[in-house]
């Protein structure tokens, strides 16, 4: 036999709330699951909509582990089956704290290995090494050559020639006066 909601069933429902009655002893006086009573009388029990998002230990779990692998926030909704904003509300600290988390656990790990020994452990050295010691693959570039001067014409270079020409012979001191 099915309940049927009738203005008198309505009443008694209002009545057994003011009584301080709650949704399960309502609906075992009504002789109906619990279910079917919110689904019935929702509007008397004042339950209009979604019930409130209450967040648990599993779920904080699961948006610090989805938010950690980059899962954006809008899936990470639907997952948990709430709105976005919902998500923002409850878990903000796992959305903001999680890629920091995780980060840090990827370098615990990498630095375990870098500690220990074999070719994974020195690959994990080099690396740690270079991104937080600021070691490099190469040592720096020797400086460049001096830049050579530019190449002068016929005429400059047989002036420039001319005035060098006695030098370290016996002309030298007719030309600039000193001895050789």
């Amino acid at each position: 036999m099915s309940h049927r909601v009738t203005a008198q069933t309505r009443k008694q429902v209002s009545a057994l709330l003011g009584f301080g009655c709650t949704d399960e002893q309502i609906a075992t006086v009504l002789g109906i699951a619990l279910g079917e009573l919110r689904k019935l009388y929702s509007a008397e029990l004042g339950h209009s909509g979604r019930p409130p998002h209450q967040p648990d230990k599993k779920s904080r779990g699961l948006v610090e582990a989805m938010a950690s692998h980059g899962v954006p926030e809008e899936d990470i909704a639907k997952v948990l089956g709430i709105d976005e904003k919902t998500l923002r509300k409850h878990y903000e600290r796992e959305l903001e704290t999680a890629a920091t988390r995780a980060n840090a656990l990827v370098a615990q790990n990498l630095f375990t290995i870098a500690r220990g020994k074999g070719r994974e452990a020195v690959t994990a050295a080099i690396f740690w090494l270079k991104v937080r010691a600021g070691w490099r693959d190469h040592s720096p570039a020797a400086a460049a050559p001096p830049a050579k001067p530019p190449a002068l014409g016929k005429k400059e270079a047989a002036t420039a020639a001319a005035k060098t020409a006695a030098d370290g012979t016996e002309w030298s001191e007719l030309v600039d006066g000193t001895p050789n």
